[in-house]
C-alpha cells in the first residue's frame, strides 16, 4: 500500500510538472509571437511625395532610428481625397499640400494640423518656343493671363490635373486671383491624373502646365518630358509649395498604442526627419526642410485664406 501511494504521488507530481511546463512553453510562444508581430499603419501620401520616395524614406528612417515594429502601407491620392479619407477615419495620418483644404478640415474638427515639414516651389512649364511669352511675365497672374489670351487665339493649350490635388487647388487659386475662368474652354484640358501623367500629356501636346519643381526635375532627368522647359518660377508666396503632416480626429484613430505611434511619427517628421530632407533632397534642389523657416507658417496662413473655386 505504501508503495502504491508513493507511485500515485509521484504520478501526480509528474502530471503537475508536465502541465506547468506546457503552460510555460505556450506562454513564451505566445509572447514571442506577439513581440514579432508588426503593427500596420496606412499612410496617406500625395503623388508628388510618393513618386519622389520622400514619404517612404522618412518613415523607414523613423522605424530604423526609433526601433518601432511597424509596417507602413500607402494610399496615394491627391490631397482632397486624402483629407476626405482622414475625415471618415479610413486614414489616421497623411502628408498633404493644400493649405485651404487643410484649414477647412481642421476648422470643421476633422483633422489636426501639426505643421509644415517641407517645401519647394511650383513652376509653369511649357514648350521651349513659348508662343505666348510666359517667360516674359512680371508675375504669375500675368503669366496665366498670357496663357488664357493665347488659348483664345488658338496658339496655346493648358493641361490641368483637374483632380482637386494640392497642385490643382493652387492652380485654381491663381486663376481666381487673376480674375479668369478657364473651365470649359477648348484649350483648357483636364487629365484627372497625377503630376507625372499630366506632365507627359503636356509634353506630348507641347502645352503649358502647372507643376511642382521636384516632379518636373525628376521626369526631365529621365527624358520623359523633353518638349517642356521651365518658363516661370520664384514669384511671391503664391508659388511656394508647403507640405504639411496631419492626423485624423476620428474615434478610430484615438487611444492606445496607435495614438502614441502617430504622435511619435509627427514628432519625428518635424524633428529628426528634417536631417533626412537636408541630406538627401535639399542638395538635389527637390525638397527643402522647413526647420528654421518660421516664415513658412505665415505663408501657410496666407495660402489657406485664398479661395479656390472650380472654374475660376
Amino acid at each position: 500500500m505504501v508503495e502504491v501511494s508513493r507511485i500515485n504521488v509521484s504520478l501526480k507530481g509528474l502530471t503537475l510538472l508536465t502541465i506547468t511546463l506546457v503552460l510555460a512553453i505556450l506562454t513564451l510562444t505566445y509572447y514571442a509571437h506577439q513581440g514579432s508581430q508588426r503593427e500596420v499603419v496606412v499612410v496617406g501620401a500625395p503623388t508628388i511625395l510618393y513618386n519622389a520616395g520622400l514619404a517612404q524614406r522618412l518613415l523607414e528612417d523613423f522605424k530604423f532610428n526609433l526601433g518601432y515594429k511597424v509596417e507602413f502601407r500607402y494610399v496615394v491620392r491627391g490631397t482632397g481625397d486624402l483629407l476626405r479619407l482622414l475625415a471618415d477615419g479610413s486614414l489616421c495620418i497623411a502628408f498633404t499640400l493644400s493649405p485651404p483644404l487643410e484649414r477647412r478640415y481642421a476648422e470643421e474638427g476633422k483633422i489636426d494640423w501639426h505643421g509644415v515639414f517641407a517645401y519647394n516651389y511650383f513652376i509653369i512649364v511649357g514648350p521651349r518656343e513659348d508662343p505666348v511669352g510666359v517667360s516674359k511675365a512680371s508675375n504669375v497672374t500675368e503669366a496665366f493671363k498670357r496663357i488664357l489670351d493665347g488659348g483664345e487665339r488658338g496658339v496655346a493649350v493648358f493641361v490641368s490635373r483637374g483632380d482637386l490635388s494640392g497642385t490643382h487647388v493652387r492652380e485654381l487659386q491663381i486663376w481666381s486671383l487673376a480674375g479668369l475662368k478657364p473651365e470649359g474652354r477648348r484649350w483648357y484640358l483636364r487629365t484627372s491624373q497625377g503630376a507625372p501623367e499630366t506632365l507627359i500629356t503636356a509634353s506630348n501636346l507641347k502645352a503649358y502646365t502647372f507643376v511642382d519643381e521636384g516632379t518636373f526635375k525628376e521626369l526631365k532627368s529621365r527624358g520623359k518630358v523633353g518638349d517642356l522647359e521651365v518658363l516661370f518660377t520664384q514669384d511671391t508666396y503664391l508659388l511656394v509649395n508647403v507640405y504639411s503632416i496631419v492626423t485624423s480626429r476620428h474615434d478610430r484613430c484615438k487611444g492606445g498604442h496607435l495614438e502614441e505611434l502617430l504622435r511619435s511619427i509627427v514628432e519625428y517628421v518635424l524633428g529628426e526627419g528634417q536631417d533626412v530632407l537636408e541630406r538627401e533632397y535639399a542638395v538635389k534642389g527637390v525638397f527643402y526642410p522647413a526647420r528654421g523657416r518660421s516664415e513658412l507658417l505665415e505663408i501657410w496662413r496666407q495660402l489657406s485664406a485664398l479661395e479656390a473655386r472650380q472654374g475660376g
